[in-house]
Parts: C-alpha cells; sequence; structure tokens
C-alpha cells in the first residue's frame, strides 16, 4: 500500500510540475510542451532571455489547438495573459516547436518596444518610411513607395 501511494504521488508531481531553470522564477507549462522547454533551458542564451522577460512578470508556455493564431502561425505571443501559446495540431517535430517557442521568447522579451511602435502607429506619428527604418528594415524602395 504504501508504494502504491508513493507512485501515485510521484505521478501526480510528474505531471503538474512546473518546468523552471536555475537562478530563474517558474515557468507553467503544460504537460506537452515541457520536453522541448526543457531543451531550451538548457541553453545559456536562452536562459538569459528567459529572465529578462520575468523582470516584467511571469509567463506560460500553453498548448491551444483551438486558436485560429496558433493554428495559422504554430505559435504566438499573448501580451495580456503573459503566454506563449503553441498549436500541436500540426505534424511538427520536436525541434519545430523549440524554434516555435525561441520565436515567441523574443517576441515576449520586446513586446514592450512593440507595444510603443503599435502605439505610436495608432496615433499616426510614424511615416511609412520612419515605420521601416524603426523596424530596422534597410531596403531600397522608390521614394513613392515611402510617403
Amino acid at each position: 500500500m504504501l508504494k502504491l501511494t508513493i507512485g501515485f504521488l510521484l505521478a501526480v508531481l510528474c505531471c503538474f510540475t512546473p518546468a523552471f531553470s536555475e537562478n530563474s522564477r517558474f515557468i507553467y507549462c503544460d504537460k506537452e510542451l515541457q520536453g522541448p522547454l526543457y531543451k531550451i533551458l538548457k541553453l545559456p542564451e536562452a536562459c538569459n532571455v528567459i529572465k529578462d522577460i520575468q523582470k516584467a512578470g511571469p509567463f506560460k508556455v500553453l498548448v491551444n489547438n483551438h486558436s485560429e493564431l496558433s493554428n495559422q502561425f504554430g505559435a504566438y505571443w499573448d501580451s495580456n495573459t503573459r503566454a506563449i501559446v503553441v498549436s500541436l495540431n500540426f505534424n511538427q517535430s520536436e525541434g519545430e516547436i523549440i524554434g516555435s517557442i525561441l520565436f515567441e521568447l523574443h517576441n515576449a522579451l520586446i513586446n514592450d518596444k512593440l507595444e510603443h511602435v503599435y502605439a505610436e502607429i495608432d496615433n499616426r506619428l510614424f511615416t511609412c518610411s520612419a515605420l521601416l527604418l524603426y523596424a530596422g528594415i534597410f531596403c531600397k524602395f522608390p521614394n513613392y513607395l515611402l510617403r
């Protein structure tokens, strides 16, 4: 009976254990994404990005196969809920899932900058050429396209 109780407790702990990295806060992560997230946490650069994201507050890594955005892009950063949402509807390799999470970690990191740009666009403070330069796109467009 004792073995059964201990086995049950270990199973429960494994199912509900959040991912974490050394010297960082916990990251709630759905069970299906824990493997890819643990691999990401082995990268020192990724841990630094995660620590920077967590300065603004905790975030989650979730599966949602019913979201239009996650189905369209594979994953997205939801700044309102501070969650990286990943769709597992496709036959994605673990590498593709890791790539999607890394991409969305970058979006989470630059979230404040993106919101600043969106606010300035809403206030019409950017011209098209200024927006292109601000976004880091330095392509040579004919002048009439930049007005």
